[in-house]
């Protein structure tokens, strides 16, 4: 059996270290559908509206944003 106090630290370890873009790139991968969704709304809209959520940039274009290497926060879960 899983013990949830030993869970909650491995999935706040995992997200103290990951970084937006690196999450972003994880859902690219994995769930893919959420941004083809957000495509095809934006075109039956009519306009090409920006995704809420969009492909990481390049480590050339991250240097000049500097949220970019922002570590993802995850809030303390209630265990």
């Amino acid at each position: 059996m899983v013990d949830p106090k030993k869970a909650a630290k491995l999935i706040r370890q995992h997200f103290e270290e990951l970084t937006t873009e690196q999450f972003v790139e994880n859902l690219h991968r994995s769930c893919p559908e959420v941004f083809e969704d957000n495509e095809r709304l934006a075109e039956s809209e009519g306009k090409r509206s920006q995704p809420p959520l969009q492909k990481a940039q390049s480590p050339e274009s991250a240097t000049s944003n500097s949220r970019s290497s922002e570590r993802v926060k995850p809030k303390k879960a209630n265990i």
